[in-house]
Parts: C-alpha cells; structure tokens; sequence
C-alpha cells in the first residue's frame, strides 16, 4: 500500500517536473528571440560607432601629419637658409 501511494507520488512529481520544464523552455525561447535581437541592434549600433570612429582617426592623423608635415618643413628651411 505504502509502495502504491509512493509511486503515485512519484508520478505526480513527474508530471509536476515536465509542466515545470515545457514552462521554462517556453521562456526561454521566447528570452532567445529577444536577446536575438538586442544582439542585432548591439551589431548595427557597433558598426555605427565603428564608422564614426573610423571617419575621426581619420581627420586626427590627417591632421597630426599636416603638423608633422609643416614642422619638417620648417625645420629644412632652417638647415636650407
């Protein structure tokens, strides 16, 4: 008898885990579809940043070689006169 309970018991339990299980694995599927697209949104809002960056590095060594360019060129009119 008590075997018959404890088994019934264990049926329960079962059926109680698997509710639990399918409730978790709906959630996080549907947590997978979000982070999916917050991922997406963090690739497109990097490869903006990365443009930006790109576009300034490119005006500060621009600049950083005029002012290379303009101190060399003083410097060989010194040595030239």
């Amino acid at each position: 008898m008590k075997k018959l309970i404890f088994l019934k018991g264990i049926k329960i339990l079962k059926k109680i885990l698997l509710f639990i299980l399918i409730f978790i694995s709906n959630n996080a599927f549907s947590k997978i579809i979000l982070v999916d697209e917050m991922l997406n949104n963090l690739d497109n809002k990097i490869q903006a940043n990365y443009i930006i960056i790109n576009q300034l590095s490119e005006i500060i060594l621009k600049r950083d070689i005029d002012i290379y360019q303009q101190e060399w060129e003083k410097e060989v009119n010194k040595k030239c006169n």
